[in-house]
C-alpha cells in the first residue's frame, strides 16, 4: 500500500494562502493529505464578518477579511477536494489529555489527534462479523470491546520504539484508538439504508457499546496493571466539563466503575476512534471504516495497477434477485446526501474520544456554496474535523467507479485500421518532462474525435525515438477503432521514470504524471474533455501560408518551416510536413 502522510498549518500562519491553494496544481504534493487548522476565533470572525491577521512568533504579516480565507479553503476543495478541516480548538476543549499535553496535530489520515511525539496504536472491529440472520449480536460484540482493549494496551509494552521521545510518550499516556470497519455492509446486511434514522438508531446503540465498554475495560485494566502514568482523577474526570472524560464519568459509567475509578484511574487517556482501514478493510472484504460503499462496482489504483473489484453482497443479491428492483438500502456515496454523511459522523463522534477519518463525497455537479453549507454544518455539530471530495475533481483518485460505456456499432472488421487523415483538425500543447520539454500534436476527426497524435521532443527532451513510436502506436490505436479511454488507460499503467521524479525533487514544475507516457495520458484526458465541454476549438484548416520571403510557416506554431532531409520541418516545436 501507498504510505500516508499529512501536512497540516494553522489558520492564522502568514503561509496559509499558499498552503491553501498548493494541491490545484496535481505536480505538487502528491502524496500528502492537507488540512488546515481551524480556532474557534476565526469561525468567530468569519460568522461576524470580521477580519483576521496572519501572525507568525508575535508579528502581524498580513490582514484579510475571514470570508475570503473561506472562501479560498472551500474553492479549493471543491477544486481538488483538499484542504480539509481539523477544528484543533474543539480537539482541545474536549481533550482527555487537556491538562498536561496540548492537541498540536494529527496522524496522517486525521483520527488521531496528539501532542509532541504522540504515536498512534490501531485496531478495528469487523461489524459484518456480528451479524447473523439479519441480527447483530451486541453480547458477542461487548465481549470483544473489552478484548481489544486488552490486546491494544499490550502492544504498547512490546513495542520496539523507533525514537526515545515516541516511547516516553506513549509509555506516558497509553494513547490507544479502537475502531470499526465494515458500517456500510452491516447496514446492508440488516436491511438499513445508510443514513437513514433507522441507520442512526442502530449507530447509536452499537457505538455506545464501543465506548462504554471499552472505558469499563481500561479502568479494569487499570485496577489490575496501574493508571497511566499522567492520570489525575480530579483533572481527567470532573474538572473540564467539556470533556470526552467528564461525559463517559457523569454520563454513561455504571457506579461500580464510577467507585473503582477513583480508587485505581484509568489505564489509557483515550481508547476511541474511526480509522478508514482502507487496507485492512480490502483484505477483510468489507466496506471501509464507517464510509458508504463508494460503488458496487469500481476501479482501485495502487502502486501494482488497476483492480477491479466487485461487490459481494450486491453480486449476491443479484444472482438471487434477478427480475426484481433493487431495494434502497444499496446505496452508495454519491447516493447520500451530504446532510447524511454529515449525521452518520457526527452521531458516530459523540461516541469517541479522538477523531473520524472520513470524507464527505460529492456529485460531480455539486457547487462551492455547498462546499461551504457542509464545512460549516460539521463544525456546528461537533465534528472535529471534515474532508471533502466531488467525484471527478482530480486526475487521479484511489477508487473510480466503472461506468457503463455506451456499446458503439463498428461496421468495421476487426483489426481494420482507417487510413491517416490527409487534412486534420489539430493543436499543440507543450508538456514539461523529467528530461525536458516535450510538444504534443493532437488531431481530430470531422466529428471531434481525437484520432492521431505526433509527439516531438525538444533538443534536451530525451527518449526520441521512444516517444515517437509512444505517438506512433496512439495513432495507430486510435484510427484501429480502440477507445480513447483504453488508450489513456494503458498509458497511465505504464509506471514511473526515475528522470520524472528527480526532476520534481529538484523542484521542476514537471507536467502532472509520474512518466511520459503518464503525461500524454493525462493531456489526452483533458483535451478530450475540453473538446467535449467546448472549452477549445481547434483551427478550421491547416494549409501551410507563405512569409514574404517565400518560406513557408509552421501550421502549429506559426514560426518559419526550414527545409532539411528533405522535408519540411519546423526547429521551435518540431512539426515535420513528412509526418
Amino acid at each position: 500500500r501507498r504510505g500516508a502522510s499529512i501536512l497540516t498549518l494553522r489558520i492564522d500562519h502568514p503561509d496559509i494562502e499558499e498552503f491553501i491553494t498548493v494541491k490545484r496544481d496535481e505536480s505538487r504534493l502528491n502524496n500528502a493529505n492537507l488540512s488546515v487548522l481551524v480556532t474557534n476565533d476565526f469561525m468567530d470572525a468569519l460568522k461576524s464578518n470580521d477580519e483576521w491577521e496572519l501572525k507568525f512568533d508575535g508579528k502581524t504579516y498580513k490582514i484579510l477579511e475571514a470570508s475570503y480565507l473561506w472562501d479560498l479553503i472551500c474553492k479549493s476543495a471543491w477544486a481538488c477536494g483538499e484542504p480539509g478541516l481539523i477544528f484543533i480548538d474543539e480537539y482541545n476543549k474536549k481533550s482527555n489529555s487537556w491538562y498536561f499535553d496540548e492537541i498540536i496535530g494529527c496522524n496522517p489520515c486525521g483520527e488521531i489527534g496528539g501532542g509532541k511525539w504522540n504515536v498512534c496504536n490501531l485496531g478495528h472491529l469487523n461489524l459484518t462479523s456480528y451479524i447473523s440472520k439479519g441480527k447483530f449480536d451486541y453480547a458477542r460484540f461487548t465481549l470483544d470491546v473489552r478484548r481489544a482493549v486488552r490486546f491494544l494496551d499490550n502492544v504498547i509494552d512490546i513495542t520496539s520504539y523507533f525514537l526515545k521521545e515516541n516511547e516516553i510518550a506513549q509509555l506516558s499516556q497509553r494513547r490507544i484508538g479502537l475502531s470499526t470497519m465494515g458500517l456500510a455492509d452491516a447496514l446492508i446486511m440488516l436491511k438499513i439504508r445508510y443514513g437513514s434514522n433507522e441507520s442512526l438508531k442502530f449507530i447509536e446503540k452499537v457505538y455506545g457499546i464501543l465506548a462504554r465498554e471499552a472505558y469499563i475495560s481500561s479502568i479494569n485494566l487499570a485496577e489490575e496493571k496501574g493508571a497511566f502514568p499522567k492520570f489525575d482523577f480530579d483533572k481527567y474526570f470532573l474538572e473540564n466539563k467539556d470533556s470526552f472524560a467528564y461525559k463517559m464519568y457523569h454520563e454513561w459509567l455504571p457506579s461500580e466503575c464510577k467507585e473503582k475509578a477513583t480508587k485505581t484511574g484509568i489505564r489509557n487517556v483515550t481508547l476511541l476512534t474511526q480509522a478508514p482501514t482502507g487496507s485492512t478493510s480490502l483484505l477483510a472484504g468489507v466496506s471501509s471504516g464507517i464510509e458508504p460503499n463508494f460503488s458496487f462496482e469500481y476501479e482501485r489504483k495502487d502502486n501494482l495497477g488497476k483492480h477491479l473489484i466487485k461487490h459481494p453482497l450486491w453480486e449476491a443479491w443479484l444472482k438471487e434477485n434477478p427480475d426484481e428492483d433493487v431495494p434502497n438500502y444499496f446505496v452508495t456515496a454519491k447516493d447520500i446526501s451530504v446532510d447524511e454523511h454529515l449525521k452518520v459522523q457526527a452521531t458516530i463522534q459523540k461516541y469517541l474520544d479522538s477523531s473520524i477519518s472520513k470524507t464527505i463525497n460529492a456529485p460531480s455537479n455539486h457547487s462551492v456554496e455547498e462546499v461551504k453549507k457542509a464545512y460549516l454544518k460539521a463544525y456546528e455539530l461537533g465534528c472535529k474535523g471534515i474532508t471533502y471530495y466531488r467525484d471527478g475533481s482530480r486526475s487521479e483518485q484511489v477508487l473510480n467507479e466503472v461506468k457503463e460505456r455506451k456499446e458503439e456499432l463498428r461496421k468495421d472488421k476487426r483489426g481494420y485500421i482507417q487510413p491517416a487523415l490527409k487534412e486534420a483538425k489539430g493543436i499543440r500543447k507543450q508538456l514539461i518532462t523529467g528530461c525536458g520539454k516535450m510538444w504534443v500534436m493532437i488531431f481530430t476527426d470531422l466529428d471531434g474525435n481525437i484520432i492521431e497524435t505526433f509527439v516531438n521532443t525538444g533538443s534536451k527532451g530525451g527518449c526520441t525515438i521512444f516517444t515517437q513510436a509512444t505517438s506512433r502506436l496512439i495513432s495507430l490505436g486510435l484510427r484501429g477503432g480502440i477507445a480513447l479511454e483504453d488508450v489513456i488507460d494503458q498509458l497511465e499503467s505504464a509506471g514511473v521514470c526515475p528522470a520524472y521524479q528527480h526532476a520534481k525533487g529538484k523542484g521542476v514544475k514537471v507536467s502532472p504524471g509520474g512518466s511520459c507516457p503518464q503525461a500524454i495520458a493525462k493531456l489526452l484526458q483533458k483535451v478530450q474533455k475540453q473538446l467535449k465541454e467546448g472549452d477549445i476549438k481547434v483551427p478550421e484548416h491547416f494549409t501551410s501560408k507563405e512569409e514574404g520571403d517565400g518560406r513557408l510557416v509552421c501550421p502549429e506554431c506559426k514560426e518559419k518551416l526550414n527545409k532539411s532531409e528533405g522535408c519540411l520541418v519546423c526547429s521551435n516545436c518540431g512539426y515535420s510536413k513528412c509526418n
